[in-house]
């Protein structure tokens, strides 16, 4: 069984097979910035993405946790991704399973979409180093990942979206799951979607 296939699996049988948009599930939004410093006009800007996200991480991932790291993006004709990547960098690559597919979510005139599974327990990824090429791909600055990344967290069966350097969303079927995250990491939920997020959550 290849790991597309055993990923397709388990999202049909824990999420209803909607990924990778998840609309109707339960879920949490987080913020990650900092209302007082501008957007990328400073390395303290970026700390506190990357304090928040490590916040996020301690709560919602333990060291033991089996992971599925779901990598999207688009290339370039004649553009590869090789080993040498950043990406690649942030796994052991003598633990970690990972694939290639070519089959697109979508469909791009004139680029090549590319989908990149990543499976390992918590404790090899460096999740640090993704967040920060994450949070660093709209300001140009070095390093960064370029497209989209999902954790899949089949431990506790939870999938994490950080999608870029304004926020998160964590979604789950189990809703006391996301209750006990809401109520750890309760400074960081974005107001503008708490109404729902409590609604939804029966809080």
């Amino acid at each position: 069984m290849t790991l597309f296939t055993d990923l397709n699996l388990y999202i049909s049988d824990k999420f209803d097979g909607l990924f990778p948009f998840f609309r109707g599930l339960p879920y949490l939004r987080f913020d990650l910035q900092d209302v007082v410093v501008e957007a990328g006009t400073s390395p303290a800007y970026f700390d506190e993405v990357l304090r928040r996200m490590a916040l996020v991480q301690q709560v919602t991932i333990d060291p033991d946790d089996d992971i599925i790291m779901h990598y999207i993006t688009v290339l370039r004709k004649r553009r590869k991704l090789r080993l040498s990547n950043y990406l690649f960098k942030q796994f052991d690559l003598n633990t970690v399973a990972y694939q290639f597919e070519r089959k697109p979510i979508w469909k791009s005139r004139g680029y090549k979409p590319l989908q990149i599974l990543f499976e390992d327990k918590a404790y090899n990824i460096n999740f640090s180093g993704i967040f920060t090429g994450i949070a660093h791909h709209d300001f140009a600055i070095e390093p960064r990942i370029e497209g989209e990344m999902r954790i899949i967290n089949k431990t506790k069966n939870t999938i994490i979206h950080m999608y870029d350097d304004r926020g998160c969303d964590i979604v789950s079927k189990d809703i006391n799951l996301l209750k006990d995250y809401y109520f750890k990491l309760n400074d960081l939920i974005l107001e503008y979607n708490r109404t729902e997020i409590v609604q939804r959550l029966g809080i």
